[in-house]
């Protein structure tokens, strides 16, 4: 396991620019998706295929590890967390896709900005032994939020 308390040194660093690799991922994504239940398929078969793909190369990439890990101490309960986390992340992918068989993704896109504030919220109540929530970052989440929420507006009031 990492060390997730960290916020300095080379580890953060792998931290943030991975972070960053994830959201041009995501970003990259929100626009083939948009393309992709515009052009060739329902939201629900885009979704399906996206994480059968999806599914497929993570566990081809972690094959070797995946069974002793999940076979070890603690691996049910790490299999039944694993699972919620993508039953949640598979419900999040369909959503996200039929929001943007229906709304443009320069809105779509912005509006999902705003899971910093349930990362927070969720974050305080289930990793209180592992992630410090401070007035800072909550701050620093509320600005993200508030930033996203102008430039939603300003899209949609065309401004």
């Amino acid at each position: 396991m990492r060390d997730s308390g960290n916020a300095t040194g080379v580890g953060a660093t792998y931290g943030y620019l991975f972070a960053l690799g994830a959201s041009a991922s995501y970003g990259l994504a929100q626009v083939l998706t948009r393309y992709g239940v515009s052009q060739f398929a329902s939201p629900l078969v885009g979704a399906s295929i996206s994480l059968l793909v999806g599914a497929i190369g993570l566990g081809l990439l972690s094959a070797r590890e995946l069974l002793p890990q999940l076979t070890g101490a603690g691996g049910r309960r790490g299999l039944l967390l694993f699972s919620l986390a993508g039953v949640t992340a598979a419900g999040g992918v369909v959503m996200n896709y039929i929001a943007l068989s229906y709304a443009p993704v320069v809105i779509v896109s912005p509006v999902l900005g705003v899971n910093p504030l349930v990362t927070l919220f969720f974050a305080a109540i289930f990793l209180r032994s592992l992630e410090r929530i401070t007035p800072r970052l909550v701050f620093g989440s509320v600005l993200v939020v508030l930033g996203v929420l102008c430039i939603t507006l300003a899209t949609a009031l065309e401004l």
